[in-house]
């Protein structure tokens, strides 16, 4: 294992907390990016741990060089930035395996159980395969050049009010009067007919920890035009799961939306929860509402609940893919996927972080594993697009 910080306390820290340790070697350290890139040649590492502020050049720098020329399984750290925050996701999108708070690892009391999941996190790295990454633009310059939506102006049949909506909001046809609280009447839409084609399939994705890595390489890559919707269940703090649906809206080219009580399923679109939300679909109309239910069988996760719901309504016009979790939740989701005559998907456990979830379910459903998270997008493309020439040839 490879060491970089600019800290040699730190670097101290590290080595002292790796000394005696049958499970990870330090192998070399260095106190920069351009130090780290030459050390890296010379003794070929398995892992790197390494700083994301530091002289000459910073961590984010040397690790979108190392994507590019010598990808490497890289835990990024930084004192700065917090688990869950654009910056943190920024690295996971360049590269990096996973990422950790100073923050965390210094407030840890307890040295042996800090020792452990440090170690752990180096374990689950080296097993990780990594591809080439071309560098990604950061959330931040995405948003700042993304143009601004235009609004449009519908007046309130009951008080007369003005009132601006965004035409391409999932929720424009429950949009309110801000005077009066009436419900407006938005026209042309799309008729009936067109709506009832509207959905043709839906995919499900579910993970735990290193998700969000996972999906940060599935989802931009995903055909903006896609004939029905995709939904992604990750475990996580809510707020950190708002921080990553604006992340990934930022840079993608389909719409990524948080799911909210009551939203209406769209095609095209790409909705995100959090796994203690609970969401199921139920058929409004002539379109289909995402619900926010009670948890009543403890046995049933979050995964599963979706999974089943979607399956329930769309036959085989559903795909269930399991990512990197610790958790078993989706494995009966994907099995009443698949009772359904829907398809299921588990990412191949080199390309999860955390690897108990895939193996689980690659062990009693039968699926096949995917190679990559590119392959992944490419089958889930290959999905919609077949469901589009079905469509178009009736």
């Amino acid at each position: 294992m490879l060491i970089v910080d600019d800290s040699i306390v730190f670097r101290r820290f590290l080595r002292d907390m790796f000394e005696g340790s049958n499970i990870a070697v330090i192998c070399g350290e260095a106190q920069n990016g351009i130090e780290a890139l030459d050390v890296m040649l010379r003794v070929d590492p398995d892992v790197i741990m390494m700083d994301m502020e530091m002289p000459l050049m910073d961590g984010m720098t040397a690790l979108q060089h190392l994507m590019i020329h010598r990808p490497l399984p890289t835990i990024m750290f930084s004192s700065l930035t917090c688990e869950g925050t654009v910056r943190a996701f920024d690295a996971l999108k360049n590269g990096a395996v996973d990422f950790m708070c100073k923050d965390f690892i210094f407030q840890e009391h307890d040295p042996k159980r800090q020792r452990e999941d440090i170690l752990k996190k180096v374990v689950r790295a080296s097993r990780m395969t990594v591809e080439h990454i071309e560098p990604v633009v950061e959330a931040g310059v995405a948003l700042q050049n993304r143009p601004p939506s235009v609004k449009q102006v519908l007046f309130c049949e009951e008080c007369g009010s003005r009132n601006l909506v965004d035409p391409t909001s999932v929720d424009i046809t429950s949009a309110v009067c801000s005077q009066c609280g009436d419900s407006l009447v938005v026209h042309n839409i799309r008729d009936v007919q067109d709506y009832h084609e509207y959905i043709q399939f839906v995919t499900i994705l579910g993970g735990g920890e290193g998700a969000f890595r996972n999906l940060l390489n599935i989802i931009p890559s995903l055909n903006s035009k896609l004939v029905g919707s995709v939904i992604a269940v990750i475990y996580g703090d809510e707020r950190q799961v708002d921080t990553f649906t604006e992340y990934l809206d930022a840079v993608c080219a389909a719409r990524v939306l948080r799911i909210q009580e009551g939203m209406r399923l769209e095609r095209g679109c790409c909705y995100i929860a959090a796994a203690s939300d609970y969401i199921c679909l139920r058929p409004q109309g002539i379109g289909y509402t995402l619900k926010k239910v009670k948890n009543l069988d403890k046995e049933v996760g979050s995964i599963d609940l979706l999974m089943a719901s979607i399956s329930s309504n769309f036959k085989e016009r559903t795909a269930g893919v399991l990512l990197s979790g610790e958790e078993m939740d989706g494995l009966r989701g994907v099995s009443t996927i698949l009772k359904n005559m829907g398809i299921a998907y588990a990412l191949d456990p080199t390309d999860c972080l955390c690897q108990k979830l895939v193996k689980k379910a690659l062990e009693t459903t039968g699926i096949e594993p995917v190679s990559g998270e590119l392959e992944l997008s490419r089958k889930i493309n290959e999905l919609h697009n077949t469901r589009e020439e079905t469509e178009n040839d009736g």
